[in-house]
């Protein structure tokens, strides 16, 4: 009894120990699972910006409904470690913002701003979002091969020790068989029976093991291969074992065999039509193979049978995501080979190469899609390079064709009135004050029309900036202009963002320029300049208690020339808020607005940082 507990004991360390690398392997295989489906997301979606083809939201739409579920089986299989966990809480709230990000682009496609969703893809918050993300995720890998190094040293040594409990064992076993005498030839042959299980469980596990580091080590599909059809084939005896696998738009099948004669791995081709190809498609389980005279379903690398002799097969689907890729077959001349034991053993195998398969095609479609995606880019980028040196000449044009006859008007205009003071009746004058006006509002329109212009190009400096000192210097700036107005204004201090300094302070100016002047027929004006934490990021405010909008018309807002309110009531270009929402655009931000007719006005916005940057 002593002796089959010492051995009971020792195997179950050692199915612990191999319990424990396999979970290690789920969670390195589950992370880089993860990544893949987020570099597809964002394939998907840089190639639609691109070619606005809808055929590049296939990949973007399975990647997002399968992101949830692989983040929740990451944190299921990390569920005993802390530290992954804390990691996993950061990587679900970047994967929220990246998968933001990603659908703030494309629905600004749809809308019909393809420049726009450029501008926030140029602005690398997407990038930041995937950096951080492949920085977490190789930080939780890294944790799990330390972990993996540490266990797979521990099933060695408890693998040497198993190995001497069990034969250790059986020697004293046959000792005290000899010795008792009362202990009948049944008793014996059922504990050296029950040994050998045990030598044959502890050499599934060491294979199954050895499988799972070559999986690791694999550069390539065939590197995996190899190993695991050999270490297959002499766990269960046969003569030999093969992976059938079928290629899309193949008119053939790719054969990888190894057999008794040779371990070396061999790679054949055979029709669709042939015996073997059509047991790989449909088979599933034990079956009986017939070899007729001319070896039908024979393959070249097979030695040819006598007529009529018997084969057994277990042939195994590889059907990642209910696709059929292929099968993994096994061969043999007894059909008491396949045992349960055999078809489990090779049903794990099966499903290791399956995942790993799967892999090897992920990463060809990705790097396939990614150099696709980058000629695309190298293409785009040359016309967008065209479009700016054509917007350029354009500005230019603008700023000195445009202002001339303006000037023109303006100046020949006041000439006349000087002139002819004497002559030129009330009515006239009044006229001519018009034409002025007119032209000093088409004047401020196209200066408007070329800082917005300039707001795209202009080149960007990022630096840690405290908004609160620059909200105090506008409303200082709206105070001297209008002294004899009565505004109440709070602005909460310590309001610091990461942006460029110079945009940031227009985009006040336009923001707080705003509620100054839709506030100014209110009896008691109020301002509020404020910041909260919003999932994980700053979200900026500014509020009044003016005139207010309605909020049908809210899409509206942010478009060039978009008023909602007349000149008389409230002068102004309409320019304001498109040049804020450009301007938070290109810092990887949001912006939105919330009010009411005769209620005031709130404007949110954030700017592609963490809370507290």
């Amino acid at each position: 009894m002593g002796i089959a507990f010492l051995c009971l004991h020792s195997t179950q360390r050692l199915s612990t120990s191999h319990g424990e690398v396999r979970h290690t392997l789920d969670v390195l295989a589950s992370s880089e699972h993860l990544l893949s489906l987020l570099k597809d997301a964002e394939t998907g979606q840089r190639g639609y910006l691109l070619v606005r083809d809808p055929l590049y939201l296939e990949p973007y739409q399975a990647a997002t409904q399968a992101i949830g579920p692989a983040l929740q089986r990451l944190r299921q299989l990390t569920s005993d470690n802390p530290r992954q966990q804390e990691r996993l809480d950061r990587i679900e709230a970047l994967t929220r913002q990246k998968l933001a990000e990603l659908e703030g682009t494309l629905s600004l496609m749809r809308d019909g701003a393809p420049a726009t969703a450029m501008e926030l893809v140029h602005t690398g918050q997407g990038k930041r979002f995937m950096d951080s993300l492949r920085q977490l995720l190789h930080e939780v890998e890294n944790e799990e091969r330390q972990l993996l190094a540490d266990r797979t040293e521990r099933l060695e040594q408890v693998t040497q020790r198993n190995t001497a409990v069990v034969l250790g064992g059986i020697g004293l076993l046959g000792v005290l068989t000899l010795l008792a005498a009362g202990m009948t030839s049944r008793d014996f042959q059922a504990l050296a029976r029950a040994a050998r299980e045990r030598l044959k469980y502890e050499e599934r596990l060491v294979a199954l093991h050895a499988i799972d580091k070559a999986i690791l080590r694999a550069a390539s599909p065939l590197e995996l291969i190899q190993p695991a059809l050999s270490a297959l084939r002499r766990m269960v005896g046969c003569e030999r074992a093969d992976l059938v696998l079928f290629e899309p738009g193949q008119a053939e099948a790719r054969v990888l065999l190894c057999h008794e004669a040779s371990d070396v791995l061999k790679e054949e081709r055979i029709s669709l039509s042939s015996p073997l190809a059509t047991r790989a498609l449909a088979g599933n389980g034990i079956q009986e193979v017939m070899r007729l005279s001319g070896a039908a379903g024979s393959t070249p690398s097979q030695p040819q049978l006598p007529e009529q002799e018997s084969r057994y097969e277990v042939r195994l689907p590889l059907s990642p995501q209910h696709q059929r890729m292929g099968s993994l077959g096994l061969l043999s001349r007894h059909a008491h080979t396949f045992d349960e034991r055999a078809v489990q053993v090779a049903r794990e195998v099966a499903d290791q190469v399956t995942i790993a398969l799967e892999q090897a095609r992920l990463r060809e479609r990705l790097r396939g899609a990614a150099e696709r995606l980058e000629q695309q880019v190298r293409e785009r980028t040359a016309e967008l390079n065209e479009a700016n040196a054509e917007l350029e000449a354009f500005s230019y044009s603008v700023s000195h064709d445009l202002r001339a006859p303006l000037r023109s008007i303006d100046g020949f205009s006041q000439a006349i009135e000087d002139d002819g003071g004497n002559v030129l009746s009330d009515r006239s004058k009044r006229f001519f004050q018009k034409v002025k006006a007119a032209s000093g509002r088409m004047a401020e329109l196209i200066d408007d029309l070329l800082n917005l212009s300039r707001l795209s190009r202009a080149e960007m400096i990022r630096v840690r900036v405290n908004l609160s000192p620059l909200a105090e210097g506008v409303i200082a700036d709206l105070r001297a202009r209008e002294p004899e107005r009565q505004v109440e204004v709070s602005i909460q201090p310590e309001l610091w963002a990461v942006g460029d300094l110079r945009l940031l302070r227009v985009a006040l100016e336009n923001l707080l320029g705003n509620a100054w002047k839709f506030s100014s027929k209110q009896p008691n004006s109020r301002i509020e300049v404020a910041c909260s934490a919003q999932e994980g990021e700053s979200v900026f405010v500014v509020r009044d208690n003016g005139a207010g909008f309605d909020m049908a018309y809210t899409q509206k807002l942010f478009s060039p020339f978009q008023r909602m309110h007349s000149e008389r009531e409230f002068p102004g270009t309409g320019i304001g808020l498109a040049t804020v929402h450009r301007i938070v655009r290109r810092h990887g931000g949001r912006i939105w607005a919330e009010g009411a007719v005769g209620k005031g006005a709130t404007i949110f916005f954030t700017l592609g940082g963490a809370h507290g940057q």
